[in-house]
């Protein structure tokens, strides 16, 4: 057995890289959001990462990188469902001489956009009516909170609410004048995960206050024979909606004159009144005789 020289071999053994990030285990995005997963190592030199990528039903954006690699990872991230899904990053850091560390999952929670409904949209009410709106939306357990503005005419009673603890509103609207008014009522939706949905509008319109005028002062004559007139006295003009016209006190009218009250009520029971002035005055009649003509009038107390 013959021994020959010693030879000595010097064999450099490279760390593995290690992969963090302050995301771990992942962010929770809504709808339409980009990922921002900083990547961290604490091995010495320079670390760079690759990643794949992936989705559950409905979820998309997200896509692979094998090298050049930006940091962090910045992804738009779509979810066309209704439920809440995910994306999950499996991210493999390499070292400055290409030695690569344990792979390091992220999953992000990419949530559903809910959509709202207002039913119903537009409505009309009569000045003192309830106006009611009821929200839904595709997400169940979504919230919902509103403004609203009077964008025509005056009007009262419009609320809004950053509550979020209602599925519906009832307003008592009035209405301050005789023409329409319209209230603007802005809808926002938010899912049960917290992301927000496109604001919607429903509208109420409230109808116009009754309005009234009355005949002029009537003049007329006692009936043949009577101390009264049933005469015509006229009709008011009105305008409003569903409007029905009222006089008190009705005829027929006694000698003199006689203040009447005229009464416009609307569909909603509100009115509107006005005065007008009758006047009676005897009527003289005449019979016919051998002699001529014979006239008369009719005493009355």
């Amino acid at each position: 057995g013959c021994v020959g020289s010693t030879f000595i071999s010097n064999v450099t053994v490279n760390p593995s890289p290690s992969v963090s990030s302050s995301t771990y285990p992942g962010e929770f995005l809504c709808d339409g959001s980009a990922t921002n997963i900083d990547l961290n190592s604490t091995t010495s030199g320079t670390t760079t990462y690759t990643w794949t990528a992936s989705g559950s039903s409905g979820v998309s954006g997200f896509s692979n990188c094998s090298s050049g690699c930006a940091n962090p990872i910045a992804q738009t991230i779509t979810n066309n469902g209704i439920l809440d899904g995910t994306t999950t990053y499996i991210i493999v850091p390499y070292s400055a001489v290409g030695c690569a560390g344990a792979s390091y999952t992220i999953v992000e929670t990419v949530g559903a956009t809910p959509v709202a409904n207002a039913t119903p949209s537009s409505q009309t009410v009569n000045s003192g009516g309830t106006a009611t709106i009821n929200f839904s939306s595709n997400i169940s357990g979504s919230s919902f909170t509103w403004v609203s503005a009077v964008t025509t005419g005056s009007a009262t009673g419009n609320t809004s609410d950053a509550t979020g603890a209602y599925t519906s509103l009832s307003d008592v609207l009035v209405n301050g004048g005789t023409s329409s008014a319209v209230v603007s009522y802005t809808i926002s939706p938010v899912s049960p995960s917290g992301c927000p949905g496109a604001d919607i509008t429903a509208t109420a319109t409230i109808n116009g206050l009754p309005t009234i005028s009355c005949p002029a002062t009537a003049n007329i004559n006692t009936d043949a024979g009577l101390c009264t007139s049933s005469a015509s006295i006229g009709t008011p003009t009105t305008t409003g909606t569903g409007v029905t016209v009222a006089v008190s006190p009705t005829g027929p009218y006694a000698l003199g004159t006689t203040t009447v009250t005229w009464t416009a009520t609307d569909a909603g029971g509100n009115t509107a009144t006005c005065t007008q002035d009758v006047n009676v005055d005897r009527k003289s009649t005449r019979l016919n005789s051998s002699h001529g003509y014979i006239s008369y009038a009719v005493f009355c107390l």
